[in-house]
């Protein structure tokens, strides 16, 4: 067994009890500077490698477990409502082909890490888009409702220069 402790960068907002001055005090919104808060972890393992190892083994299990939680709860991957077999397996396979699709999308968008769902969806999702055409040219204008409308600009300019890079080579 392995118990590890990580201090916390930032203080939560939760109510501590301290003593100032004989008195017991409730921190609701920030503690005294001498506190340190940290995170504990208990590792249960019967694996003989070094502790360094054995964190990195749970972070990247945790890391796994994360996509399929988010297949499940964020996805709606946790069940359908039929008795019928080929029904449930065709619902599962246009999730499964949405949610790989949506993945690879974000990844492209936004490459510097994983975005789960909950947070990817209404970031991009939140635009509305007109194509315009004139003469031989088109013009696309996307009004986005998101107030982080620098990163959907970078995203969705990445997304056009990665089509378009690979649509020039090929022929129409």
């Amino acid at each position: 067994m392995v118990v590890a402790r990580r201090r916390l960068l930032k203080d939560p907002l939760i109510g501590i009890e301290y003593q100032r001055g004989g008195q017991r005090e409730l921190a609701l919104v920030e503690g005294p500077e001498d506190m340190r808060l940290f995170e504990y972890s208990i590792l249960v393992t019967n694996l003989d490698n070094e502790l360094v190892s054995l964190m990195r083994h749970y972070r990247d299990r945790a890391d796994c477990e994360n996509n399929f939680d988010e297949a499940k709860n964020q996805w709606g991957w946790c069940g359908f409502v039929t008795q019928q077999l080929q029904t449930s397996q065709i619902m599962a396979r246009i999730v499964a082909l949405i949610y790989n699709w949506w993945n690879l999308f974000v990844r492209l968008a936004i490459p510097d890490k994983h975005h789960e769902a909950i947070t990817s969806r209404p970031l991009l999702l939140s635009s509305v888009g007109r194509l315009t055409e004139s003469g031989r040219q088109r013009h696309m204008v996307i009004t986005s409702t998101q107030g982080e409308t620098l990163t959907i600009q970078r995203a969705y300019a990445r997304v056009l220069f990665l089509v378009e890079s690979n649509c020039d080579s090929v022929d129409p």
